[in-house]
């Protein structure tokens, strides 16, 4: 396999996976199923003392972004999607420290990183499509 091969693989890969579970995760909270989680735990004290919304409003604004954000990466806007998603993840993991749920604030800071690894990827395919250089050939 080449090394374009290996690129077009592993973007196809994280863009469908992360476009598709954003979308589903945002359709449980907007439409407040909680198949996934029961999504209001989450809100913790302090966001619930800085924004003037309730939990269920802030999970169903949040569920609403989720969709976009997944819409965006599964179409033309990965890298801003990606990118969004990121700066989403970020507040989520502030929060999450806030009620003390390290194990998942950790998990969410890996999934940012896979989305940093969706970004260098799509600049990656940009630059080879761009200057139409032909990618080195894989060792294996």
């Amino acid at each position: 396999m080449t090394t374009l091969a290996a690129v077009e693989r592993s973007y196809t890969t994280l863009k469908y996976g992360y476009g598709i579970t954003l979308v589903l995760i945002g359709l449980d909270k907007l439409l407040r199923t909680n198949l996934i989680a029961d999504w209001d735990g989450y809100v913790s004290g302090l966001a619930l003392a800085v924004l003037p919304l309730s939990a269920g409003v802030i999970v169903a604004i949040l569920g609403l972004a989720e969709i976009a954000v997944g819409g965006m990466i599964l179409g033309r806007l990965v890298r801003q999607g990606a990118l969004l998603a990121i700066a989403t993840l970020i507040i989520i993991i502030a929060n999450l420290f806030s009620l003390g749920l390290y194990d998942i604030a950790a998990r969410d800071a890996l999934i940012a990183l896979g989305l940093l690894v969706l970004i260098w990827l799509t600049d990656a395919r940009r630059a080879s499509v761009l200057t139409n250089v032909p990618a080195a050939p894989s060792p294996h």
